[in-house]
């Protein structure tokens, strides 16, 4: 019998069985992927092995995080005030106090000096740890006749330990009133662009 070309052939079995080993291929090959999914924990995870490139951009949160890592990536700040006038002699009086837990921060103080006698006045402020001094101290003149003059320092400090940080100032004929004091911990300070370790 002659097949004319708008006659459709009959099927073999060879082709039956092709469509069938095909579709069973794709049902696996689609279910066992899911499958798997689902079996794989951290527990088969071989610790070390996931990087950051494994890991879907905004993927994480804080709560993913330990608290080591957290405290890494989010630093804190830390600020007292104290703005009642305290007069300087020439023995260091602590003016402000914080109480920080380990760590490197980046500490700024202000304070506006005050005359407390005749003529010009002048102060010297540092930041002080202790067994940490600060790399940075401020100092300022009043001169006769003026009311205030404002000082500003700045200091990097390194806390092995939770310790008491403090704005310690010395004076002769001076005062200092309305001082800010803030603690940020950071983990790289830049000196001119350049870490500063």
């Amino acid at each position: 019998m002659a097949h004319s070309p708008t006659t459709p052939q009959p099927r073999t079995r060879r082709s039956a069985y092709a469509v069938v080993a095909a579709a069973l291929v794709l049902a696996v090959g689609v279910g066992g992927a899911g499958y798997a999914a689902g079996l794989v924990t951290g527990a088969d995870i071989k610790d070390g092995t996931i990087t950051a490139a494994d890991v879907r951009n905004g993927s994480l949160a804080y709560a993913d995080l330990q608290p080591s890592a957290v405290q890494r990536v989010r630093p804190s700040a830390y600020t007292t005030t104290h703005s009642e006038g305290t007069a300087l002699t020439e023995a260091p009086v602590a003016v402000v106090t914080l109480t920080l837990p380990p760590g490197r921060y980046t500490v700024s103080a202000t304070g506006n000096v005050f005359l407390t006698g005749e003529g010009a006045g002048d102060a010297q402020c540092y930041v002080q740890a202790k067994r940490s001094l600060g790399n940075g101290g401020g100092a300022t003149t009043v001169p006769a006749g003026s009311t205030y003059a404002t000082l500003g320092t700045e200091a990097v400090i390194n806390l092995s330990g939770r310790r008491k940080v403090a704005l310690s100032c010395t004076g002769s004929a001076a005062g200092i009133s309305q001082v800010l004091m803030t603690a940020v911990q950071v983990s790289t300070v830049y000196v001119d662009g350049v870490p500063n370790s």
